[in-house]
């Protein structure tokens, strides 16, 4: 998780206006947190969580764990919507895109409307999501105009700038 950190702050400083980090997440409220989703943060994610509690990528955010400015994974994940899905909501957008951590605690699936509930896998580790979600960022971040309010994968004009999610 190194690697995607680094290329995350990398980010940060080169699009502050766009790329939202936070402080990291206090250790004594994981347990908690996970208590209440009966669910484990798991190794990776808590990697994440370490560096910030909570990240924005344009309309893309990382649900985080206890900061007041972002929406909190336990909010977004009542115990029926974890069973509807089969994981967790841990990143989305104000739309109607989703990230949902299987209870696996490996697989990510991605969810929109087009996919219904179920979804497609887009990575078998978070590790391998973040990675992948990061270079698409960075593909994005390259078509990001003064006057725009958000971007994403999905926008036709650049859509076939994506690489399909390659299963990792």
């Amino acid at each position: 998780m190194d690697e995607v950190i680094a290329k995350i702050e990398a980010l940060v400083k080169k699009y502050p206006e766009h790329i939202k980090k936070y402080p990291p997440v206090k250790l004594d409220v994981v347990p908690a947190t996970e208590k209440m989703l009966h669910f484990p943060i798991g190794p990776s994610l808590l990697e994440i969580y370490k560096y910030s509690d909570g990240l924005g990528f344009l309309d893309y955010a990382l649900l985080s764990i206890n900061n007041k400015n972002m929406e909190k994974l336990a909010t977004s994940n009542d115990t029926g919507t974890i069973k509807e899905r089969g994981g967790i909501e841990f990143m989305g957008t104000s739309g109607d895109e989703r990230f949902i951590l299987d209870t696996d605690g490996k697989t990510v699936r991605y969810i929109t409307e087009e996919f219904d509930d179920v979804g497609v896998v887009v990575a078998t580790s978070v590790e391998g999501f973040f990675r992948e979600f990061v270079a698409k960022i960075e593909v994005l971040m390259t078509h990001v105009g003064p006057d725009d309010v958000v971007r994403y994968f999905t926008d036709e004009d650049i859509q076939s700038e994506f690489s399909d999610w390659h299963v990792n």
